[in-house]
């Protein structure tokens, strides 16, 4: 009453034209008013989304091992979920949680989010909130791609920037504002408090404005370490290995940032009017401990697509319009979340964000109907050491894989009453309702197909390049599996070649690496060649790579003038060749094997083991056997050692394990690897705290297959200290197997003497062609064998040697091989005549240091102890005066 008697006062005191004036700006502020209260009534939104928890680890959803009194708070008060599902692991569900399309869409490669995609920060920018991002980022590109999706305000750890990877928790490597902040301001500070502290001081910036703030927490993840609650905090040094014993402590503190989040929003009277959203991007690690429904303890199942590894929890906070302790069964996934906040915040799902695979379930929320899933749709990116794409479709009950794009065998579970997956149910055995369900299953997994391109490596590989064939290999990185309809590998002679223009291969592909044999090649032409991928949004192609295929092999022909020990290896003058390369073997494949022995006794530390795989779990042991002679400790669930790759396949495996404190669910998986996927071996318990050698091979149990070239080691439970020392991997190595002197020899004729052969001897040639520009592979293979020495007529054998009297040949040439060497050198003399011969070896400054006669049938062998460097070997005979330089390397 008091306003309008106001205003009437005004308006009297106001005359005319300045009435209407002061009319105009009533209805001008009138306006704004009602903008800014609009905007006030708003909801603020606080997406909490936690690193590394599964479903269990609350105590709200039944868990016991771990205590999360505000997030259990915020249960109790607000809607909980039980059936939220993401993907097995961080960078995969994040994408699907912040764009609402499935990874299919918005890759560019595993973890990398396309530049052009949009967010639910550009969303809710764009409906005139303020936008923050406060935690854990991946997604590539640093402050620039923050704020291109859509994200006004960030304190992140990482960026995912190679070169910054630090500490995220204590003295932390925080990026803000374009850049990090220095490490003299986070010295011994938290990393979580600092994120937590910016979110904070983002919202008091913000409480009269509408904001959403995204805090994917950088808690729990690994490296599990002390937090400031814990009294080792103040010494913990950040460089330590990580220890799961904190894993319950770092839970607690990631429950008190929540709970301090909630005291703020009370304190500025803003509670009611902000949703907060809780969940989490994967199940908890396989190195902790997780709840079973059992009331057992049971390893966590990240990385994992069962139950363990993709069901989450999913908490909606919001007093006044969410009823207090609701359960809400609906299934979710992580596409949901982006159609839920345009609900919740009262604006439209936007257009220009593409195909959208999210269902709101905001009118859930209020209790109304909406239109909960039916099902789940994922396709995962599993990351084995090589990249498989694994796709399935879920009810809250059911799940079916798509295994194969080529098979019609595809795995079923009834995962409410088999979690694990430990038994996939028969088609011959299903239920009516049961066959009714995988129907429909199938039918959505078939409904996804890629609605983009495949992603293809750029740049593919060429390999065993012939006159006529190559082999090339690529790799589809994403929108593969079952949705590819065709790969391989596409060539002409023109530049880069089309499936519509050219000649190609063609076949469907289920895992991503693509392997294209390629024949009928027209030799000594350029070709251009790239790798594809089609599905059913069209065909990408790879970088083209350009290469020439080799010549046409030569003939050899059959050997002649075959005495006791020498031949003659004959081929076909090849036109245009201006000299060809010779090989002499006593084998048909050139090769031959040696049984070698590749040990380590852990001497020289973790960081000596070159070309050996070290997790950052292990560490050197110098208790057992003194500082003189440390072995390897396994130190954590998830440490593993991995031996360098063999030139051969093993025969035997050897190694010395002890148990320290050891339990008796301690496991060590001992794997191998045969070239394309690791096979178990055993999986060694009850480990003796004694120590004992371990054999495998052909005649144990179990026995060691006889195609593996390297082993891996992994601790799988850790129940105590494995202490690892002496591993002797015993091997057939593949070695090159030719006659002395008669390797890749030059050879300007289309013939050539093999001489100080063994007699009776078999033995196979073999010659490639060399033109000005080109050269070609190997020839077929002639066998000759020499003949014995009473077969020989026409020579006469005086005090051991040959005296050739139909000898019309001087003396060839003189040879030392290898050159160069790392031990021990051997001179071959190719000479017809028995004449004597003296060798004489000096060092580069005339220093002599080795000094021989004999005849050209002896062998001179020398240098094995002499230092590295250069020498000079000088042959001298009656025909024969040759200096030969020689280097001499480490032993």
């Amino acid at each position: 009453m008091k306003n309008t008697m106001l205003l009437a006062a005004l308006w009297n005191f106001f005359s005319g034209k300045t009435q209407k004036i002061f009319l105009a700006v009533f209805l001008l502020l009138f306006h704004f008013k009602n903008e800014s209260t609009a905007q006030t009534n708003k909801p603020n939104i606080i997406l909490i989304l936690v690193d590394d928890i599964g479903y269990k680890s609350l105590t709200c959803n039944g868990g016991n091992l771990y205590s999360t009194p505000n997030i259990d708070g915020l249960a109790k008060k607000g809607m909980r979920f039980t059936q939220c599902h993401a993907s097995p692991t961080c960078s995969p569900s994040r994408h699907l949680l912040l764009t609402g399309k499935y990874n299919f869409r918005n890759y560019t490669d595993w973890g990398e989010m396309n530049p052009d995609e949009k967010t639910i920060g550009n969303m809710m920018k764009n409906a005139g909130y303020k936008t923050g991002f406060f935690g854990k980022d991946q997604l590539e590109g640093g402050g620039a791609s923050i704020n291109s999706w859509g994200f006004d305000d960030y304190c992140v750890h990482d960026a995912l920037n190679p070169g910054q990877r630090k500490s995220r928790y204590k003295s932390p490597h925080l990026y803000t504002h374009g850049a990090f902040i220095p490490d003299s301001l986070t010295l011994d500070k938290y990393g979580p408090d600092i994120v937590s502290d910016s979110l904070l001081g983002f919202i008091d910036k913000n409480k009269s404005n509408p904001f959403f703030a995204f805090y994917p927490m950088i808690l729990v993840h690994q490296p599990m370490s002390p937090t400031p609650d814990d009294k080792e905090f103040a010494e913990w040094d950040p460089k330590n290995h990580h220890d799961t014993s904190y894993f319950s402590s770092m839970t607690h503190y990631m429950d008190k940032k929540v709970g301090e989040l909630v005291d703020k929003l009370k304190s500025l009277g803003i509670e009611k009017n902000t949703v907060i959203i809780f969940s989490a991007d994967n199940g908890t690690p396989g190195i902790v401990g997780d709840y079973n429904d059992d009331d057992s303890i049971v390893l966590g199942g990240k990385h994992v697509t069962t139950e363990a590894g993709t069901h989450v929890p999913l908490i909606v906070y919001w007093p006044g319009t969410v009823s207090a302790g609701t359960v809400n069964n609906d299934l979710v996934d992580f596409t949901d979340i982006l159609p839920t906040l345009a609900g919740i915040a009262g604006i439209p799902v936007p257009a220009g964000h593409g195909k959208l695979d999210g269902v709101s379930f905001a009118p859930r929320l209020k209790l109304q109907s909406g239109t909960p899933r039916k099902w789940i749709f994922n396709d995962y990116i599993q990351r084995t050491g090589r990249d498989t794409l694994v796709r399935w479709a879920q009810t809250k009950n059911y799940k079916l894989y798509d295994t194969s794009a080529k098979e019609a065998k595809r795995l079923f579970y009834k995962i409410s009453k088999d979690e694990n997956e430990l038994h996939p149910l028969d088609a011959a055995s299903l239920t009516k309702e049961e066959s009714v369900i995988r129907k429909k299953l199938l039918e959505v997994i078939n409904s996804h197909v890629a609605q983009g391109t495949p992603l293809i490596s750029s740049t593919p590989s060429l390999s065993d390049i012939t006159h006529s064939s190559v082999v090339l290999k690529g790799t589809v990185f994403t929108n593969g599996g079952s949705t590819i309809t065709a790969s391989g590998a596409v060539w002409s002679t023109n530049p880069h070649p089309k499936i519509s223009s050219s000649t190609y291969t063609s076949g469907g592909m289920i895992d991503g690496s693509i392997s294209s044999f390629i024949k009928d090649l027209k030799a000594n032409t350029t070709y251009y060649i790239r790798a594809y991928a089609t599905n059913s949004a069209g065909t990408a192609y790879s970088d083209q790579l350009v290469f020439k295929t080799l010549l046409t092999p030569p003939v050899a022909t059959a050997a002649s003038a075959v005495e006791d020990v020498k031949f003659t290896a004959n081929w076909k003058t090849y036109a245009g060749a201006i000299s060809y390369k010779l090989d002499v073997s006593t084998s048909p494949t050139f090769t031959g094997t040696k049984s070698t022995n590749h040990t380590e006794d852990f001497k020289g530390g973790v960081k000596a083991l070159k070309d050996w795989k070290v997790s950052t779990h292990l560490k050197a042991n110098t208790s057992v056997f003194g500082t003189s002679s440390p072995a390897l400790e396994f130190t954590a669930s998830d440490a593993s050692l991995e031996t360098p790759q063999l030139k051969g396949s093993a025969n035997q495996l050897k190694f010395w394990i002890q148990g320290i404190n050891i339990g008796t669910a301690s496991s060590l998986l001992i794997e191998g690897f045969d070239g394309n996927s690791w096979k178990k071996i055993t999986t060694l318990t009850n480990i003796p705290e004694q120590g004992a050698a371990k054999v495998y091979n052909a005649g144990t149990t179990p026995a060691l297959d006889t195609n593996l070239i390297k082993f891996r080691f992994s601790y799988t439970k850790k129940r105590g200290t494995i202490i690892l020392d002496d591993i002797s991997i015993n091997y057939n190595a593949v070695i090159p197997d030719f006659v002395p002197g008669y390797e890749n020899i030059s050879v300007e004729n289309n013939s050539k003497p093999v001489i100080g052969l063994d007699p009776a001897t078999g033995y196979y040639y073999r010659v490639r062609a060399k033109t000005a520009d080109n050269v070609s592979i190997n020839s077929n293979v002639i066998g000759t064998t020499t003949k014995a020495l009473s077969d020989v007529s026409n020579s006469t054998v005086n005090n051991l040697h040959l005296t050739y009297e139909s000898c019309n040949t001087t003396i060839l040439n003189a040879q030392v091989f290898p050159n160069p060497s790392s031990s021990e050198f051997a001179l071959a003399i190719q000479t017809c005549k028995n004449e004597k011969v003296r060798v004489i070896v000096t060092d580069i400054y005339g220093k002599k240091i080795y000094e021989a006669t004999g005849t050209g049938s002896n062998k001179y062998l020398f240098g094995k102890n002499v230092n590295a460097g250069v020498y000079f070997v000088t042959v001298n005979s009656l025909t024969l005066n040759k200096t030969i330089k020689i280097i001499k390397g480490n032993q």
